[in-house]
């Protein structure tokens, strides 16, 4: 008998204490770990890096920068054989032509590309991206009260 009424005790005493958080504990942390909803979240955050790049390539200017070194030396025959970076007047020599290239040649190359007249392209674009944004914000709104 004392060994079932200590069973009973314990077992509620158990009960008793199981419980100590309400149902919207339970019920944020369902929200807070909801995959569906960090999926929704990600896509928004994805919408806006997406707007930043088309943004940044249909109004920001673009430069490049492009070298070319041709490095030309001749082996000079006049006094022996001599090897010389950029001529002294050679007559008898192998290598490039000297009146193709002195030495070599060097090229370098600056251009600028700046996007005219993107603006409505853009804003076709930043149209495009909200309404795929409140799309997943109503996704979110639904998910948080099939929660509940």
């Amino acid at each position: 008998m004392k060994v079932f009424l200590i069973n009973i005790l314990l077992f509620y005493s158990v009960i008793i204490f199981a419980q100590t958080r309400n149902i919207n504990y339970y019920l944020e942390k369902a929200k807070t770990n909801s995959s569906l909803i960090t999926k929704n979240k990600n896509k928004n955050t994805i919408i806006r890096l997406d707007l930043r790049k088309v943004k940044n390539i249909l109004t920001e200017p673009e430069i490049n920068f492009e070298t070319n070194v041709l490095f030309a030396p001749i082996i000079s025959h006049d006094n022996g054989n001599q090897f010389q970076f950029i001529s002294e007047g050679a007559t008898s020599y192998t290598g490039y032509d000297l009146s193709y290239a002195d030495g070599g040649q060097y090229q370098a190359i600056i251009s600028v590309k700046q996007p005219l007249f993107t603006g409505s392209v853009f804003d076709a674009y930043s149209q495009k991206e909200k309404i795929s944004e409140q799309l997943n914000n109503n996704k979110i709104v639904l998910n948080e009260h099939e929660s509940k």
